[in-house]
Parts: C-alpha cells; structure tokens; sequence
C-alpha cells in the first residue's frame, strides 16, 4: 500500500459522463485523500479543428455539425456564415428565414431535452417522459423538413439544401400550436409543484456578479439576470427583422434556469400569433376577405391595422387532469385549487408584458377546447399508455375543459360555484360555467329568483343553464333525451351545449361524445323552485357542498 505522503497520479478519462464533451482528469492522491485534481477540456472541439484541416469547405459541414447533437444546426450556420463573409456572399432572404425556422425549432427540442434531463437528475421522471414526449413532435417535424431527426445538413454555403412547402408550413404550425398548449402544463408544473420548488430553489446559485465574470452565455447566464441575447444584440439570418423577448430571471439558481427556458418556450406562443396577425392583416389588405375588410374598414383608419382591436388569445385545457396527474389530487381539492390559482396569476402575467411588448391585445381564455380536448388527449394516450385523462375506463379520451371541474363531478349547482368562482375570475375571456340540466323548466319566474342568487353571491361574469331536448323529425320536440320519439318511434336528434352552441350529439367529435355520456345534470329545478325567503337553506347547501 503507498505511503500516505507519497503522490500516486490516477489518469481518468477521456470519458464522456453525458455532459456536453469528453473531459480528462488527472487525480493526485495521497492514500485515499484527493490531493489535487487537473481538468482538461476541448478535446471534441480541437479534433473536429483538426480534421478540418484536411477537407474542404463542404465536407467541412458535416463535421462541424458532429460538435454537438443536440444543437447541430447551430454549429453549422455558425461556419457556413465565416465562409460566407470571406467569400462576399449575400444570402437570399427566404433562405435566411429558413435557416432562422430550423434554428427556432432545435432550440425548442433543445429546451425540452434539458428540461427533461433536469426532471431525471431530481428524481423527476414523469417530467422527463412528458417533456420527452413533446420533444419527439419536434423532432419528427425536423426530420420531415430535412431529412434527418439530429444532424439535419439543411445549411450549404450561400443558402439552404431544401425549401419549405405551404403543406410544411401548415405542419409548423399544427406542431406549434400542439407545443403552446403542453407549454402551459410545463409552466403550472414549474410554478407549483414541491418537488420541484425544494429541489431546485437555492440551489446551484450563480450571483450576476460571478456570471457576468465568467462569462456566463446562454438561459444560465439570463436566469443571473444578464438580459443578453445574441440573436437581439447581433442578429444573424433574420433576426434581424424578428421582434422578441429575450426571457430573464433574478433567481440566480436552477429554478431561475428552468423558468427562462419555460418562459422561452411561452414565447414561442406569443411569436406564433403576432405572425398569424401580420398574416391576416397582409390577406386583408389584399381583399382575401372582402366582407371583413369592408366591416373593419373604420378600425383601419383610426390605428392602420385591421386587426388592431382583435385579441391573440392563449388558453389551457385540461388543468384537472393535470392536477390530478402531478398532485394525485382533482381541481376540487386544496391542493388542486392552489395549483390552479398560481397558474393563471403566472399566465396573466405573462400577458400583460406580451400586450406591453407588442401593443396588440392578448386575452387569457378559458378554453373551451372542443377539438383541442379531445385531440391532445387521443395524442397523449398513445405516447403514454396510462395517463389519465377525463374519460372512464375504455371510453374514448378527453380533457376536462380549461380549469373545469369534471362534468360528473357535482349535481349541486352552488357547489360547483364555490369551487369555480376564484379560478374563473382569473381569466379574461371566455370564462363560464354551463349548468346543464335533463329538460326544460317549466317555470320562468323560478329560474329568473336562481339567476338573481348566482349573480348576487358570485363573481364570474358568465354561466349557462341549458337544458337538453330531442327533434324527432315527424313531431317534433321532445323534452330530455329521448334517442326514440314516443310517438313514431323515430330515431330523435338528441341536442346539448357543446362549448357555446346547441347542437346535435351525434355530430360531436369521440371524445366530446364521451363527455356527454358523463355529463352529470344539476338539480336546477329544485333549487329554482326557492323562494327569496328561503336563502338561508341556499347558504346551507353552500356549505355542506364546500
């Protein structure tokens, strides 16, 4: 065994322990004591430094996106540009734009990824599934527009390999929007979840002092609260004519970190209307729509735009299941209705300064989501067998609406109320609360005394009672659900509220008709038949249901 004073040097490496490059340690010990340890680095970079020198330009692209797998597009503009410049080359737009997109795109994966691996590192797991779910829409999406899922070769110098079709286009933005709903359960998740806060708050603590000596670049330099983007303050490809956040944080930790990415992404969002507006507005002034520019024709001519006074609205959908996912717990239960309050403060916030940012209005919608419900849960089922979603065992899946309670959950009508009325004061459109019940009240003046209570005890600015009610085509309405007519024995339309219209059960999309089969209507009618007297016994069905 060597003396406790004698050195003994232990080579390490090079090793690649899932950082971003191989790294080498010499370890000095002095019997089982580290005395000292050397780091050496770069050993990926100056390789691919040397092997360039023995290949020309073109071949040299393809190496250098071998740097890094999970940012290869970067490192390949980053080359092709100096080529670029040395050369006097000018790029045609569209190709600074394309280059731009898949840039855009690899960041997000790249967001997802480290999002993931974060959840992994704490003991997270289920955040590294979910996000890493998401991360494969990205990098389908990329393999479409390239032909490859990691080292996409789009960059040649002086321009691109390939064009993007309008039917690509169409798919970037489906994908987007898919993204911006997951976006927000990523947010809820960072904003509230436990585990999250208590490992990651405090921890890893990088003062702005010690980033801004360092050198620090990147969501780590910008959650010390260095407000440094590259893309803003010397934009390359077409940044120059893009208009965005850049996402900072004080936090000077781990948690700092994951919410600039989380905030990055929310930006993504926000990018994705103002172009979608820029759009109308371009088909508008073209006459692609004759009416609407004939009706909004005054709205232009007071702030030049259209489509000045309409809203870019953002949303969530399925907040329960989401509760119910993370926490274990419905929206119902404190823990859920927590959960759901700090997500749509954090969401309102984050509007406002996208409405400071843009000038333009942004609304904060309580999505009603009568396509996007059922889509995202049908997506989520097949990449996650397990997860639960709204529906009972074999029927078809579907979210909860917004920040909805389950439609089975209550027939109590003031019950509901109590539980809803906080969350859905948060919203800023589209807020409300359907009460549906089996068939029609007879009595007017007894719905009129329910209404006065509701909207004298109550905040949300919006509910609904509908009743359900049947069309036989021979005779007629009938009242409830009838699939037969009593009379003729007719197979009925049955009608109900989806979303905001009446309409025929049997045209609702699978996972809307699971919801009706779920639906669980209110004892209106007795609460109705209340006299005004009678409100004290009101209060009481208040309190024994909160």
């Amino acid at each position: 065994m060597p003396s406790k004073d004698r050195i003994v040097r232990v080579p390490i490496g090079p090793q690649h322990p899932a950082l971003k490059e191989p790294e080498g340690f010499m370890v000095d010990l002095q019997g089982e004591r580290i005395s000292s340890i050397a780091l050496r680095l770069g050993y990926n970079h100056r390789g691919i430094e040397k092997g360039c020198e023995e290949r020309t330009y073109v071949q040299d692209i393809y190496l250098i996106e071998r740097v890094c797998g999970i940012c290869s597009h970067s490192h390949s503009t980053a080359f092709v540009m100096a080529v670029e410049e040395i050369a006097g080359l000018e790029l045609p737009r569209r190709a600074q734009y394309i280059r731009t997109l898949v840039g855009e795109l690899e960041r997000i994966h790249s967001h997802l990824l480290w999002l993931g691996v974060a959840g992994h590192e704490i003991g997270f797991d289920t955040l590294l599934m979910y996000s890493w779910r998401d991360r494969e829409l990205v990098m389908d999406l990329l393999a479409e527009l390239t032909g490859n899922r990691v080292h996409y070769a789009m960059n040649v110098i002086g321009g691109v390999k390939r064009d993007i079709t309008p039917e690509q286009m169409a798919r970037i933005a489906e994908v987007v929007d898919a993204l911006e709903e997951r976006t927000k359960y990523y947010i809820e998740l960072a904003m509230t979840e436990e585990t999250l806060a208590q490992r990651l708050s405090g921890v890893g603590r990088l003062s702005k002092a010690d980033a801004e000596l360092l050198g620090t670049i990147g969501p780590t330099g910008r959650a010390s609260g260095i407000d440094r983007d590259t893309r803003r303050d010397d934009p390359y490809a077409a940044y120059d004519e893009l208009e965005f956040k850049v996402v900072t944080d004080d936090h000077c930790d781990v948690f700092g970190r994951t919410l600039v990415r989380l905030g990055e992404l929310m930006e993504v969002a926000k990018t994705s209307l103002e172009i979608k507006r820029k759009v109308l507005e371009k088909f508008t002034e073209n006459s692609l729509y004759p009416y609407t520019k004939f009706y909004l024709r005054a709205v232009r001519e007071r702030f030049g735009q259209y489509w000045k006074n309409h809203f870019s609205t953002i949303g969530l959908v399925g907040l329960n299941e989401a509760c119910e996912n993370l926490l274990g717990a419905d929206i119902a239960s404190p823990k859920g209705q927590l959960f759901g309050l700090r997500v749509l403060e954090f969401m309102r916030e984050r509007l406002v300064a996208f409405q400071e940012q843009t000038g333009n209005n942004y609304n904060l919608e309580a999505t009603p989501a009568e396509g996007t419900s059922y889509r995202l849960a049908r997506i989520d089922a097949e990449r996650f067998p397990g997860i639960r979603s709204a529906n009972i065992e074999g029927g078809k899946p579907f979210y909860t609406n917004s920040s909805q309670l389950p439609v089975h959950w209550s027939d109590d009508p003031f019950e509901v109320l109590d539980l809803q009325d906080e969350l859905q004061t948060r919203y800023t459109g589209g807020t409300v609360v359907h009460l549906f019940i089996g068939e029609e009240i007879t009595n007017p003046a007894s719905v009129a005394e329910l209404v006065r209570v509701i909207c004298s005890r109550y905040r949300l600015p919006y509910f609904t009672i509908t009743p359900t009610f049947s069309i036989c085509p021979v005779h007629g309405y009938l009242p409830g659900k009838q699939d037969r007519c009593p009379t003729c024995n007719a197979v009925s339309e049955v009608y109900s509220r989806v979303v905001g219209y009446l309409r025929p059960v049997n045209q609702w999309n699978e996972g809307k008709v699971e919801e009706f089969k779920q639906r669980k209507t209110f004892r209106i009618a007795q609460e109705a038949a209340r006299p005004v007297e009678a409100e004290p016994a009101v209060e009481t069905v208040r309190a024994g249901g909160a």
